[in-house]
């Protein structure tokens, strides 16, 4: 083999590295037929998402590598293969990347972009430990990829969710890219050797405090489990907890159908019957704003409201028979479907009409 054919081999490499990695199992697609879900093809800079009714297809050929469509996706159904490096500096243990349109050569902690950091990343390393991040990025109003959320905006939403105190801040720090290296270095230099495995720097996080030690944590690391709502990530939550999502049912509307309940991947919507009594108890902390209560809602009597305080947890039921078929039912005690008399079936049916009549 020639160099040259190694070297385009080797750079061939190096793109399909770069390229998203897909858990197919996780896309809301897969679980519900009729979903509207088009955040990894809306984050995408060069549209290598495509969607249509049979597939969600990538353009390998389009795609840049760039992640931004990884924290788009509500479920984790797609994974960056990005590496950030993890270590201490002035006593804190931080979390460094670079933008690699800032012109610096491949090395560890740059990446194709910053912004493919997500909630979920923040929080599972922030669960760690790890609350502060060294950053350095081009001019990203400039930049033609324009993600729809950046970095800081995440850590600030992240921020605003506990005001109260009780969760320790992120502190989201941006450097040139002077400055930005000579911090990595100092890591790589005080490490004095091999970075530690995945197992062995948290290991140590907790045994040794992180005295002498830097690690690289690709962004896919933490998909390696079962996929956490970030609302469960967040820590000593409270009344006035900002949640990333939540779900609220428009007690009008809603015809007590229970499709929302049976649908859900995370039970955000659940049915409780407590004493004879019924009610909807909405979870926010299990919501991730994948949308499929409202796609499969046919009142358009739900929707999720993002990083707000929760309104309303419990949503009392009436329970009564249908006056046709004699089925229970349940709906909101302040619907307005139906008028507490015909389960959602019946109440669509002419109840004057005879099955059939005999005419002289």
């Amino acid at each position: 083999m020639s160099m040259q054919n190694l070297s385009e081999l080797i750079d061939q490499v190096r793109q399909e590295e770069r390229l998203p990695h897909m858990l197919s199992e996780r896309c809301v697609h897969a679980i519900v037929d009729i979903a509207s879900c088009t955040s990894c093809v809306d984050a995408c800079p060069v549209s290598a998402w495509d969607l249509d009714d049979q597939a969600l297809l990538l353009d390998t050929g389009l795609c840049d590598g760039c992640g931004l469509c990884a924290p788009a996706c509500p479920e984790g159904a797609i994974l960056s293969q990005q590496e950030i490096v993890i270590g201490q500096w002035n006593h804190r243990r931080i979390a460094i990347c670079a933008c690699e349109k800032q012109g610096m050569p491949t090395q560890k902690g740059v990446i194709p972009c910053v912004h493919a950091v997500g909630i979920q990343d923040l929080l599972f390393l922030h669960q760690r430990g790890i609350s502060t991040w060294v950053v350095a990025t081009a001019d990203c109003e400039d930049c033609s990829r324009k993600p729809n959320v950046q970095l800081f905006e995440r850590v600030d939403a992240i921020n605003r969710s506990q005001q109260q105190g009780v969760l320790k801040r992120i502190h989201y720090s941006k450097k040139n890219i002077i400055a930005w290296q000579r911090i990595r270095d100092s890591l790589i230099e005080r490490d004095g050797g091999p970075s530690l495995t995945r197992r062995g720097f948290f290991r140590q996080v907790v045994e040794t405090g992180l005295s002498c030690s830097m690690y690289g944590f690709t962004l896919s690391d933490r998909a390696n489990s079962e996929f956490t709502p970030p609302g469960e990530m967040l820590s000593k939550t409270d009344h006035s907890t900002r949640w990333p999502y939540q779900p609220i049912i428009d007690e009008q509307r809603c015809n007590g159908c229970d499709t929302c309940v049976r649908l859900c991947p995370h039970q955000a919507v659940q049915l409780q019957a407590i004493d004879g009594d019924s009610r909807y108890r909405l979870v926010a902390k299990q919501c991730t704003g994948c949308g499929i209560c409202i796609d499969v809602c046919e009142q358009k009597a739900i929707h999720v409201m993002e990083w707000a305080c929760q309104e309303r947890e419990m949503l009392e039921l009436k329970r009564f028979k249908c006056a046709s078929c004699g089925n229970a039912v349940h709906v909101p005690i302040k619907s307005g479907e139906n008028n507490g008399r015909y389960c959602r079936i019946c109440a669509g049916s002419n109840h004057q009409k005879n099955l059939y009549q005999v005419l002289n």
